[in-house]
């Protein structure tokens, strides 16, 4: 590989990694709900976990009367 592309490379990594920050240090106070729910909010959303599809659908109005809502933690 040249030393350009292993650079580019490392740039881009650091890049990806500084914008995971928040969710890797745990500090997703630096996130807000509408970022979260612009994915989230979508019913469809889902993963596959163990060979099973589970949904990652967040309900708005269930979330909100949450103790996570009703904390105003987002």
């Amino acid at each position: 590989m040249t030393k350009t592309i292993r650079i580019l490379l490392v740039i881009l990594f650091l890049g990806g990694v500084v914008s995971l920050l928040p969710v890797l240090t745990g500090d997703a106070s630096a996130m807000e709900n509408s970022d979260c729910l612009e994915c989230h909010g979508e019913e469809d959303l889902t993963a596959s976990r163990d060979g099973h599809e589970v949904s990652l659908f967040v309900n708005q109005d269930v979330y909100a009367l949450s103790v996570h809502g009703d904390n105003g933690i987002a």
